[in-house]
């Protein structure tokens, strides 16, 4: 009876003690403001998929993060909460205002510990996306807007143009 109450447990824990798909890709690392600064592109989002990836990236959606810490949204896809607590596509907006490097979230990477997520935070947006995830490796190449329970993987995801 023991073993059956400790299996229990342990199924439990496991299926509880998920990750969001994306923490390998999240900055832990405090980012200096150069390597923030630049323009993000639309990449994908997995928060509605009934919605039409094409229709989005038609609109051309950016952030542009200046060293003045200022910031522009241009015809950011913007998701609300439905009574049903599905997230529904409003529209695309468009906004400036003040950023700041924020912590935004931990990652828990086991035996190596708790790292902090940094991210950046935006002034003068909804809030469901006033704050967002800096992805990358060493340098930020990406911001990851999170939507509801992170490890269930809804977000939307803008990456660092190249030129």
């Amino acid at each position: 009876m023991k073993n059956i109450a400790l299996l229990c447990i342990l199924v439990v824990l496991l299926a509880s003690c998920l990750y969001s798909p994306y923490a390998d890709e999240y900055i832990t690392e405090e980012p200096s403001i150069e390597d923030v600064v630049g323009v993000y592109e639309f990449d994908t989002q997995t928060v509605n998929h009934n919605l039409d990836k094409d229709k989005i990236k038609s609109s051309r959606p950016t952030i542009t993060i200046k060293a003045d810490k200022t910031f522009e949204l241009n015809q950011m896809p913007y998701f609300k909460t439905s009574a049903n607590a599905e997230y529904n596509y409003i529209n695309g907006i468009s906004k400036k205002g003040k950023w700041a490097i924020d912590w935004v979230g931990s990652v828990d990477y086991g035996s190596s510990g708790i790292k902090k997520h940094w991210g950046i935070l935006l002034d003068s947006v909804p809030e469901e996306n006033n704050n967002a995830g800096l992805l990358g490796e060493n340098k930020p190449n990406g911001i990851i807007f999170k939507y509801g329970d992170p490890d269930e993987g809804s977000v939307m995801i803008f990456r660092k143009d190249k030129n």
